[in-house]
């Protein structure tokens, strides 16, 4: 239970939430300045789309790891501070 306590104390200290939040808005930006600039082919526009849905998906994804691997140490701080084991959450 200290363990996942801990897991998502620290995202809300991170603030893990904000960031995903700014990063959708930016990919969202990205995607209208390419809708607006690229052509009025829309053969052109969708292979764009196709490439940048592909690519802003990936770098999400490596936020949201880089997100859960920063809440998982902190946790583990957290942990080791209220007393616990931090050992104990590799079950979890």
């Amino acid at each position: 239970m200290a363990a996942v306590i801990g897991h998502a104390v620290s995202h809300a200290l991170a603030q893990h939430g904000s960031e995903r939040i700014t990063q959708s808005m930016l990919a969202q930006g990205l995607a209208l300045i390419g809708d607006v600039k690229i052509s009025n082919n829309s053969q052109v526009n969708n292979t764009f789309y196709q490439a940048f849905g592909v690519s802003s998906g990936l770098g999400i994804l490596a936020f949201s790891l880089k997100h859960e691997l920063e809440a998982g140490k902190m946790g583990m701080i957290f942990m080791a501070m209220t007393g616990y084991n931090p050992k104990e959450a590799i079950e979890v």
